[in-house]
């Protein structure tokens, strides 16, 4: 994907650098999803269903 073959967990800032090459505008989204999704819910334990909802709604836009 997004022109990555190496094996194992790909490190965020490479999406961003891939993403930032294929169009600019998707930056600003895709990490208020990370940040969300990723972060926020996965790492800290967030489970406002507000927030997260935001979050899903990001990545339909």
């Amino acid at each position: 994907m997004l022109g990555l073959k190496k094996k194992g967990r790909k490190k965020v800032e490479l999406f961003r650098e891939e993403l930032g090459k294929l169009d600019m505008k998707i930056g600003n989204p895709f990490s208020t999803v990370y940040n969300t999704l990723h972060l926020d819910m996965g790492y800290n334990g967030l489970l406002i269903a507000k927030i997260v909802a935001v979050g899903l709604d990001e990545v339909e836009t």
